[in-house]
């Protein structure tokens, strides 16, 4: 009778506390209250104070590499639209992407939704406007703010294939970035790279990577949670002069603005000087 009373037990306590219900992605708000922005491109006003409360209730680990990563095997690849009940959905998540993201795009013949080219105004990782055309090697890629190796080393290893390919095609986590800033961020967290060639965006960059660590439930690596505490409160959060360009398409150069009125109060004493010479000369 106690054999069997034990054997119950172990049932329930393998059924109930041993295999514990996956968590859903879910996140505390929307993404664009804390960025300020409706474009993932776009530099808002962060918020800060919201921003640093989500980071310090993240839960930190430090990461760690078993070598097992395989992107293709583990994350999959781009999903397509096939059997798919959203109508939005155009063509593959690539797709999608770049069809958020780009301006003035042209598709491939008898395809709406295939980009062949367009152009991304304002690059997030720096600042430039960049064209992209299928055609040529690409300029820009679809970059993911968490990567996809750092998501799996800090949760995804112990993830179904199901939630590993729902990670990997979140299009909150997507942007089009410039490729070879992509290249040189690698897998790396905020510790080790944090958008060198556009301060402007390091603000926002910090809200998203942790939007989605905080969406997912994924710890952060000690190192990387102190950076992004750090930074948040440091990085410029609007970045107004740049943002003021943006929001214009006007792209700032040394003949605008306090550059402009050094060189015009500079000009004027150089007249000055040469008037008051040549005054003093024909005396």
């Amino acid at each position: 009778m106690h054999h069997k009373i034990r054997a119950i037990s172990a049932l329930l306590i393998t059924t109930f506390v041993v295999i514990p219900p996956a968590s859903p992605a879910t996140a505390a708000g929307p993404l664009t209250d804390l960025t300020g922005a409706e474009s993932p491109a776009a530099i808002g006003q962060v918020d800060r104070e919201a921003v640093r409360t989500t980071i310090e209730d993240l839960h930190s680990s430090p990461r760690r590499s078993n070598g097992a990563y395989d992107r293709s095997a583990q994350y999959g690849s781009w999903s397509s639209n096939i059997g798919s009940a959203d109508t939005a959905f155009c063509g593959s998540t690539r797709e999608d992407i770049r069809n958020r993201d780009l301006d003035e795009v042209q598709y491939k013949a008898n395809d709406r939704c295939a980009v062949d080219s367009g152009v991304l105004e304002h690059d997030p990782y720096t600042g430039r406007s960049i064209e992209f055309s299928r055609q040529q090697s690409p300029a820009l890629e679809v970059e993911h703010i968490v990567p996809a190796e750092y998501h799996y080393d800090m949760i995804g290893h112990r993830q179904t294939q199901k939630e590993r390919e729902a990670f990997y095609n979140d299009p909150e986590n997507l942007i089009l970035a410039d490729a070879s800033s992509n290249s040189s961020k690698g897998s790396s967290g905020p510790s080790e790279w944090l958008v060198p060639d556009n301060p402007s965006y390091v603000c926002s960059y910090i809200t998203r990577f942790t939007y989605i660590a905080d969406k997912y439930h994924m710890p952060v690596d000690p190192a990387d949670q102190r950076t992004m505490l750090r930074t948040i409160d440091t990085c410029d959060n609007t970045a107004e002069r740049n943002s003021a360009a943006l929001e214009h398409n006007v792209p700032i150069t040394p003949g605008s603005g306090p550059y402009w009125l050094a060189l015009a109060g500079l000009l004027a004493i150089v007249v000055f000087t040469y008037l008051t010479l040549k005054k003093r000369a024909k005396r």
